[in-house]
């Protein structure tokens, strides 16, 4: 940190003396938690709390789509521990996607390597993340979400949820999801839209009764 810092210093000295190039005139962020030991989740608990963190551990989810957004939204839920409840309480995530990897896929759908062309998204996607956070309890099905997969899909897997995440590249994809998941009182529904025609993206979340 301290050889970072002085070069940059040392490097905007040098510009001020010169008057031959422009100072840096914008916000720097750097960190480095790379020199700070392993916590093992204690920065959460110090953040948020423990009751918030078990929580989030003991969440039941289930996410819809593992494209773009969806590797996104995965690696983000990896990291903050979502389902990784260790006493094994019910805390896990469902995700599904029916499609397969293409090769046009691997520029902007991160977990995914060359030689994952062709296998499920939804598979080659949970293991990615497992491979983040070992601790993560992570289902994949590739079904699509409807009348199809209702014998899957049926009253007792919506009931059990917390929350409903979808990452979906159109509209009418994601109201089954929704529609499903207002028939229980106390489950949180997140749809989170993308329609490629407008390049429009909605976020909507949905509480019968708001979390405390």
């Amino acid at each position: 940190m301290c050889a970072f810092l002085g070069g940059i210093g040392g490097q905007e000295v040098l510009k001020s003396c010169s008057h031959k190039f422009t100072p840096l005139k914008q916000l720097l962020y750097f960190d480095a938690f790379e020199c700070l030991p392993v916590l093992n989740n204690n920065h959460n608990i110090a953040v948020f709390g423990q009751t918030i963190k078990t929580k989030v551990f003991e969440s039941r989810m289930f996410f819809v789509g593992a494209g773009a957004i969806g590797c996104e939204m995965l690696k983000n839920w990896a990291l903050m521990g979502v389902g990784c409840d260790p006493n094994k309480n019910g805390g896990n995530i469902v995700v599904t996607d029916m499609d397969q990897i293409e090769t046009s896929n691997l520029n902007r759908q991160f977990l995914f390597r060359k030689n994952d062309i062709g296998k499920a998204k939804s598979v080659c996607a949970a293991q990615a993340v497992s491979v983040m956070n070992g601790d993560i309890n992570i289902v994949a099905h590739q079904n699509r979400v409807g009348k199809d997969s209702e014998s899957v899909c049926n009253f007792q897997f919506w009931t059990a949820l917390n929350a409903v995440c979808t990452a979906l590249d159109n509209v009418s994809a994601g109201l089954a999801p929704k529609a499903n998941s207002d028939r229980r009182s106390q489950t949180a529904a997140v749809v989170w839209q993308h329609s490629r025609p407008r390049r429009q993206r909605c976020a909507h979340l949905y509480f019968e009764e708001f979390p405390k």
